[in-house]
């Protein structure tokens, strides 16, 4: 018993330990790898799974550090499947991240389940696109935490939570949906999108966006592109259809 209790207690001091830590940022990758069917990926240059402690995950493929920290993870149309680890939350230097990758094709089946809480805990993150998956509306009113964001890209399929009008950073925001298909019609935007007062570009193609336009986007000053179309449930715009 007293062996297996020192073993648990060494097990639970590492894994603090890695915390903050190029170790940490590496165990989160490869979580991210296990769960996100990294096997399959079409390019895992130079990943090292599972590794040693020690293991510079800074030459891995679509990694970026600094300071001798991951800061950017960008691994666009990788062809993931799966679910977002709660390791993620390892990455506390992370400033950009980018899973973005059409997952509603018929080659990949993407990323689903729920946004997992830790994601939200990266408060320096600036740059976040999570397009082309499939999750689910659990924790998703957690986005309006990510103050610092400027950019957010993400597929929805539930109504777009009120908590983005905190991104008030916010320049570009993509809710589109794929050419492939459109959304359902039963998606709803909050009047709070009038709070994104730097938004610049603000792309809702296809999204299923459905009901009146709100009045709120008119207090976009420094909006230079507006795309609703083919949102074919829109209340009286018959422009945009």
């Amino acid at each position: 018993m007293k062996h297996c209790l020192l073993t648990l207690f060494l097990f639970c001091s590492l894994n603090t330990l890695a915390q903050g830590s190029l170790e940490g940022d590496r165990l989160a990758l490869v979580a991210l790898y296990n769960s996100a069917g990294g096997s399959g990926w079409y390019n895992n240059t130079g990943w090292i799974i599972p590794g040693s402690p020690g293991d510079n995950p800074c030459g891995w493929y679509g990694i970026t550090c600094r300071g001798g920290r991951i800061t950017e993870v960008n691994l666009p149309d990788v062809d993931m499947i799966g679910f977002i680890p709660a390791q993620i939350g390892n990455l506390t230097e992370l400033t950009y991240l980018n899973f973005s990758g059409y997952g509603t094709t018929e080659f990949s089946q993407g990323l689903s389940g729920s946004l997992p809480v830790e994601l939200f805990s990266l408060t320096k993150i600036e740059y976040l696109n999570l397009w082309g998956h499939f999750f689910n509306e659990t924790n998703v009113e957690l986005l309006g935490s990510l103050t610092k964001l400027r950019y957010l890209g993400i597929t929805p399929f539930w109504n777009i939570p009120s908590s983005i009008g905190n991104l008030v950073n916010l320049e570009n925001l993509d809710f589109s949906n794929g050419d492939a298909f459109a959304g359902s019609g039963s998606i709803t935007i909050p009047a709070s999108i009038g709070n994104l007062k730097k938004l610049k570009t603000l792309n809702m193609k296809a999204a299923g966006i459905s009901g009146d336009i709100p009045t709120e986007i008119g207090d976009l000053a420094n909006l230079e592109l507006l795309d609703l179309t083919r949102n074919f449930s829109l209340t009286g715009n018959y422009l945009l259809n």
